[in-house]
């Protein structure tokens, strides 16, 4: 199969996961929610995230497999990769199994809640616990990841990964039709993971086997991937990248328990994937340019990078502006629909996170043209900063402001990683860059946190606020309002 095909496979399968994922998690929110309670519900909400920082035990190994298996076509060289990659994996698993062991012995966990959480905090300690205790299995078969990837065989995980999204879906109905409490489905759950990982090494390793071996060339060959140093350092390269958009996007939850109470978190974390829907709406949008800046760059084609860029900035401005308005106007009919009053946590948090949403496409634009001309280092580094300042911001905003606080760290070190990924390319200079629609983000940015500042949760304030920017924007970039709208047409 020629290197086009597969990519067309590749990006049609991963785009078909990626909306399903959607319309499954859309669904097993308002049934986990209605099941289990506000209250409870929190506990699914605390799993998850501490899930996302168990991934990060593997530092990045699997990632670097993937990048290293399928750049060496040499077929001995690949299978010395995978057994070198599957030892560290090994090392680090018996590693983080010594330390879950050290955690739970000394009740570590629970220094990160706060100590009026009543007596939901022992409950989810129990849940915590079990999630601890599966992890290190399920990281043995992480590296499954790594073949998929680096034999080009993406598109079959895909398929897989469906498979699995429905498995769990049907559980979550099992657990309700059973009436099991929160603790038999979160270790279903693990167990399911766990199952998971093994049945896709499994399948791809029957798949590959299938085929012949004089697909790949013989030749022996010295390279430096196949060092377990290499891989390693390889690794925390990604180690690093996974760590910063952990910190931006999986850090909430625990500040929420820890400053305000585990009774907060529930209402902000259904809010918070209201928007991470959209944000894999904006994902499908930006992501369809990431394959091609890497070829471009290769071609030194930096013009139709600039005009890309161009083109996906008024895109995203556009319907970043109708996401920011649409959510201050109908999140809380919506959310209320969806999974009930007690899912929305007000206007003001809503207020900033669809600012949030707005300059998320923009930013996955210059995310993907920095990673493209080989500056991962650089996007970690900026996204780490970002995680920092979300944090610091979040936790002393909180404190006075409670979880619009939180949602206003969120926006605020967003505005920061715009402006520092804009200053970089800038003075790089590796493309054209010009500021031509920084005077509309600018309006944007100023004007509708004043939502915020005026009268609370009144809808009329909202409606005025709309029409305050539409003129701002009019009056500053009349012009390029114009050619949007011609383009459109």
């Amino acid at each position: 199969m020629n290197a086009s095909k597969v990519i067309k496979k590749n990006l049609l399968s991963g785009g078909l996961e990626k909306i399903i994922t959607i319309a499954i998690g859309f669904f097993s929110v308002p049934l986990a929610l209605n099941y289990f309670g506000s209250e409870v519900y929190t506990i699914v909400a605390i799993t998850m995230s501490l899930m996302a920082y168990l991934e990060m035990s593997n530092f990045g190994i699997p990632s670097a497999l993937a990048i290293l298996i399928g750049r060496n076509d040499n077929y001995n060289i690949k299978k010395k990769i995978e057994k070198n990659g599957i030892k560290i994996i090994v090392f680090y698993s018996l590693i983080l199994a010594i330390v879950i062991g050290g955690i739970i012995k000394f009740n570590l966990l629970t220094l990160f809640f706060s100590d009026n959480t009543g007596s939901i905090k022992s409950t989810l300690i129990k849940a915590l616990t079990y999630c601890m205790l599966f992890f290190p299995l399920s990281l043995l078969f992480s590296i499954e990841v790594s073949l998929y990837f680096g034999y080009q065989k993406t598109y079959v995980r895909s398929i897989l990964n469906f498979i699995c999204y429905i498995l769990k879906f049907l559980f979550l109905i099992l657990v309700i039709n059973l009436k099991l409490n929160i603790i038999n489905y979160v270790v279903g759950l693990n167990i399911i993971t766990l199952l998971e990982r093994i049945f896709k090494y499994i399948i791809f390793k029957v798949y590959i086997n299938k085929q012949k071996k004089e697909e790949f060339e013989q030749i022996e060959d010295i390279t430096q991937d196949l060092q377990p140093k290499y891989i390693m350092k390889t690794g925390y390269k990604f180690f690093l990248m996974s760590l910063s958009m952990l910190l931006v996007q999986n850090t909430d939850n625990f500040v929420i328990s820890k400053v305000l109470g585990l009774e907060y978190v529930t209402r902000y974390s259904i809010t918070f994937k209201l928007i991470t829907i959209i944000l894999s709406l904006i994902y499908l949008i930006t992501g369809s340019l990431k394959p091609l800046i890497s070829k471009k760059i290769a071609e030194k084609d930096f013009e139709w990078i600039s005009l890309q860029k161009k083109k996906y900035e008024k895109i995203m401005l556009v319907l970043g502006s109708v996401i920011w308005i649409g959510l201050i106007l109908f999140s809380k009919p919506f959310i209320s629909i969806w999974s009930g009053s007690e899912g929305f946590s007000g206007l003001g948090v809503v207020v900033f996170l669809g600012g949030y949403a707005f300059l998320y496409g923009l930013n996955n634009i210059l995310h993907d043209i920095i990673v493209g001309f080989n500056k991962s280092l650089v996007v970690a580094g900026i996204m780490i900063l970002e995680g920092v300042l979300n944090l610091i911001v979040s936790i002393i905003l909180s404190k006075k402001f409670g979880l619009i606080g939180i949602a206003m760290g969120t926006f605020i070190a967003s505005c920061g990683t715009y402006l520092m990924y804009s200053q970089y390319l800038k003075k790089k200079n590796f493309i054209k860059i010009d500021n031509e629609y920084l005077e509309i983000i600018l309006c944007f940015l100023i004007v509708i946190p004043f939502i915020f500042l005026g009268i609370y949760d009144k809808l009329i304030i909202s409606i005025l606020v709309f029409i305050l920017s539409l003129i701002c924007i009019f009056i500053f970039k009349k012009d390029e309002i114009k050619n949007i709208r011609g383009k459109i047409k």
